[in-house]
């Protein structure tokens, strides 16, 4: 799953990328998934929720899905007053969503379609003196193996399917759609969490761009179900290969990246964007000038 040496350059990553492209024989519009992680950590490919639920010492007495509900129905609680519009008919997914992309820890992994906007997120906080090498993750959302794991895996045709038609059965009142067993992932309230039993892999969304934001960063997203150590689980070079970034680069390549026009504020168009990109731009700057003098 490893290239064979850690890329120093934009153009070597690009190359790297095309021959990922050609070994799996995409079609021309079957866009790949990245994703940057600034190192490769133990936890690597896990949502940040579990991270920090993983970490805790205590948690064996300790229900995670009540917990994660409190987070999610507080947040849907005060939300919309940030909120210009919003969606009845989808506002459990679209907060669910939006929670991920304003750092709210949830079962969501972001991922992008763009490669150069992966590899900002890897390098974007790499200090000079930091030797870890950054990794970008490649994922074919395309592959049939990959699919026959999570969306069309036997327990979901076996097992979730059918129990999610005896729920909506159940409440006829709600007029729940028969066939959107994915809402599965994201029970609306306590007592559907009681009743309905969350799936174990993880699922691809074709998560809308509610904002500028996840529009700028092209945003694609997988729910994890139970399991968050699933893709560590399941490495395949058939659907997900990795890249690693010469830590002695990052550097260079933030000018690179700046130069092929992809910045802080164009990733987060906003006035918080546009300061870390001077932030960002004083400490290229001055640690230049520093070196010539």
């Amino acid at each position: 799953m490893d290239s064979t040496q850690p890329i120093k350059d934009l153009a070597s990553f690009l190359t790297s990328v095309k021959e990922i492209r050609n070994e799996w024989k995409l079609y021309p519009d079957e866009e790949l998934w990245f994703r940057g992680e600034d190192k490769e950590y133990k936890t690597y490919l896990v949502p940040k929720i579990y991270r920090q639920w993983l970490a805790l010492e205590n948690r064996t007495n300790l229900d995670f899905f009540e917990y994660e509900y409190v987070l999610y129905d507080e947040f849907q609680r005060t939300c919309p007053k940030f909120l210009d519009k919003y969606s009845e008919e989808y506002f459990d997914w679209d907060t669910y969503v939006l929670m991920q992309n304003h750092g709210a820890p949830t079962r969501l992994l972001d991922w992008t379609d763009g490669a150069l906007i992966a590899l900002h997120f890897a390098i974007r906080d790499k200090s000079s003196d930091d030797t870890q090498n950054p990794i970008i993750y490649i994922l074919n959302p395309f592959n049939d193996k990959l699919r026959e794991m999570t969306d069309k895996s036997n327990e979901i045709k076996n097992i979730v399917q059918p129990k999610w038609k005896d729920f909506a059965k159940k409440h006829p009142g709600r007029k729940i759609n028969e066939e959107l067993w994915e809402e599965a992932y994201l029970p609306a309230d306590e007592e559907d969490l009681k009743e309905i039993d969350i799936p174990n892999p993880p699922l691809l969304l074709q998560s809308p761009h509610l904002t500028s934001r996840l529009g700028s960063q092209r945003s694609r997203m997988v729910i994890f179900g139970k399991d968050p150590w699933w893709f560590q689980n399941n490495m395949h070079e058939d659907y997900i290969k990795k890249i690693k970034i010469d830590s002695s680069c990052c550097e260079e390549l933030k000018i690179e990246l700046r130069d092929s026009g992809i910045t802080e504020s164009v990733i987060f168009p906003d006035l918080d964007g546009l300061g870390k990109e001077m932030d960002q731009l004083w400490k290229i700057m001055t640690r230049i000038d520093s070196k010539h003098k």
